[in-house]
């Protein structure tokens, strides 16, 4: 049935929406995995050489991190190649936000999209920061799905009968 919904967004050129809002949903999974590993491990003392396990969760946050980066140039980012149409606010704060964060990191302007090399200077309360904005981004573009794409979808004779079960509204 997704597959079916995603055909109808692609027809309507909206198919981003549900792009976007499954791979938020993808990095706020790994980043609660990540975020429940660490609080059940043992803190790291100061000066000693990191375990296997401690080096693994250091790469999957740097995994984290890229992934935040590659939703924001994918979707977020102006002219990027599946640029969503969201709320100007929200769009504002984002991008004040990783504008403050990424001159005080580089020492140098934002300039619109993030590097990787810019992106791994982050650390996991920044991310978090990010999660946040991702989250009320995803709620806007969840609501948008809602109110507009998915009665199109029931209207359609073509849809009908799968969008019954998918959308019993």
């Amino acid at each position: 049935l997704r597959s079916l919904f995603r055909e109808f967004l692609k027809g309507n050129f909206c198919e981003e929406n549900l792009s976007f809002w499954l791979d938020v949903e993808d990095f706020k999974r790994r980043f609660n995995l990540t975020s429940s590993a660490v609080a059940a491990a043992p803190a790291a003392r100061a000066g000693a050489k990191a375990t296997p396990g401690q080096a693994a969760m250091e790469r999957h946050h740097e995994s984290l991190i890229q992934m935040a980066f590659v939703i924001y140039n994918t979707y977020l980012a102006q002219s990027s190649q599946c640029e969503l149409n969201i709320d100007h606010g929200l769009r504002n704060e984002l991008s004040g936000y990783l504008s403050d964060v990424i001159t005080n990191l580089t020492g140098k302007a934002f300039q619109g999209r993030v590097e990787m090399e810019q992106a791994n200077a982050f650390n996991a309360t920044q991310l978090q920061t990010m999660i946040r904005l991702y989250e009320r981004i995803q709620t806007h573009v969840f609501r948008l799905m809602a109110t507009d794409s998915v009665p199109k979808v029931r209207r359609l004779s073509s849809y009908a009968c799968h969008s019954r079960s998918l959308f019993p509204i």
